[in-house]
């Protein structure tokens, strides 16, 4: 904290734009599954012109938005950054640029005459290699937003919406600005391959951006592990310390980084093809399971259900909760739960329903309905035991003839 205060205090933001005293830093953004660059995030880099120390990127912003100068600093990035990217875009004619811009620039009237165009005109950089993303939370003036998306859409640049996932996730912005790209933020990817939690907010976002034509690149990846999880789940494209850093262009070598996005991609298949063992050895779970409490309710008659399913039940550690339907939909027997399970606190939420209930608008039942014999639902929350699981409901026909509905819910494994 000493030393943030200290550098805060000694920053002189006029010198550092009038000596131009910065540079650009370009992190590239792969395809794993093309083995290939897409392009590079142009990240600033700030030096004091006095004292030669660097200086953090958050107090360099910090200080200029504090003095009025914010507009000045990001033309100076953008500059910078613009420039940079041109030593290499020769190398692949397809290569991106991903420029930063902070949207409360566009509150300032400068903004409407916006130095973008006339950059990458003098760079000669084709506007549609470049992906401008839109960082921090909030824009007051909404107009002058729609106005400099209009402009430069109209010139061929490409739109990006930064940071998503985060505190503030920016969901009212996807249909204001119609993002080409959404970049997922590293808060959401940090330990992603752990946390149930943070796969299923993942999985929102992507199914989301891909029903609306937009790409997702997931940001901050810094282990393998991470990478897997995000790729497995869909992302299009991936940034993050675990391929490369932010380097200079000067430093950088292409040839360096492919070799680990080639393996990365080996790696990747090899997973993908243990999860469909692994999916393949849990249906044959769920098949051996149900067909165990499917063929001891053939032989069990309607004031027996509860007995026979408490007995069933319980031998199978993975059973949540099970109870029949009638072929109405009308419940007709209790919902027996596993008595060697946790269940969360019984409220008005989760609690096992009971002889009589209605469950005819249930997905699995309106399936089953539709000649089915069995379904499995997507994994859900349990309303029995309150946890996640996915509900197996089968057709029996009992050996009186009637036909009933069997539903057992089963604990889904946590990745």
């Amino acid at each position: 904290m000493e030393l943030q205060n200290k550098i805060e205090n000694e920053i002189d933001i006029e010198s550092i734009l009038s000596s131009e005293s910065l540079i650009s830093h370009f992190q590239p953004i792969f395809s794993i599954k093309d083995t290939r660059i897409i392009g590079f995030e142009a990240l600033a880099r700030a030096t004091d012109p006095h004292s030669g120390n660097a200086i953090p990127p958050g107090i360099l912003f910090k200080n200029a938005d504090e003095k009025g100068l914010l507009w000045e600093l990001d033309c100076l990035c953008r500059k910078k950054a613009i420039e940079g990217f041109s030593k290499f875009a020769n190398t692949d004619e397809n290569l991106l640029l991903f420029l930063n811009l902070d949207v409360s620039i566009l509150n300032n009237q400068n903004a409407v005459a916006n130095r973008i165009i006339e950059m990458v005109n003098q760079c000669h950089i084709n506007p549609e290699r470049v992906v401008i993303e839109f960082i921090e939370s909030k824009v007051s003036d909404i107009e002058a937003l729609q106005r400099f998306l209009s402009i430069h859409r109209n010139h061929g640049f490409i739109i990006a919406l930064d940071d998503l996932g985060t505190g503030y996730s920016n969901l009212e912005r996807i249909p204001l600005m119609k993002p080409d790209i959404i970049k997922l933020d590293r808060s959401l990817i940090s330990g992603i391959n752990s946390e149930y939690h943070k796969q299923e907010l993942f999985d929102f976002f992507i199914k989301l951006a891909h029903k609306i034509g937009v790409l997702v690149i997931a940001e901050g990846i810094e282990s393998i592990e991470e990478a897997l999880t995000c790729l497995e789940l869909g992302a299009d494209l991936v940034q993050g310390f675990y391929f490369e850093k932010p380097i200079s262009p000067e430093k950088f070598a292409f040839y360096e980084s492919i070799p680990k996005i080639v393996r990365t991609n080996a790696i990747f298949k090899d997973h993908i093809k243990s999860k469909f063992e692994q999916q393949k050895k849990q249906f044959n779970e769920y098949d051996y399971i149900t067909s165990n409490v499917c063929s001891n309710m053939e032989n069990t008659t309607p004031e027996n259900y509860d007995i026979t399913l408490v007995n069933i039940v319980n031998q199978f550690p993975e059973i949540e909760c099970a109870y029949v339907l009638h072929e109405t939909g009308i419940q007709i027997s209790s919902t027996i739960l596993n008595s060697g399970r946790n269940f969360r606190k019984r409220s008005t939420l989760f609690a096992p329903t009971d002889v009589g209930c209605d469950k005819s608008s249930e997905e699995y039942f309106i399936a089953l309905s539709k000649s089915q014999l069995r379904y499995i639902t997507s994994p859900h929350v349990s309303k029995a035991s309150g946890n996640i699981c996915v509900t197996i409901a089968s057709l029996v026909t009992c050996n009186d003839n009637k036909t009933i509905v069997v539903c057992i819910d089963i604990s889904k494994p946590v990745s």
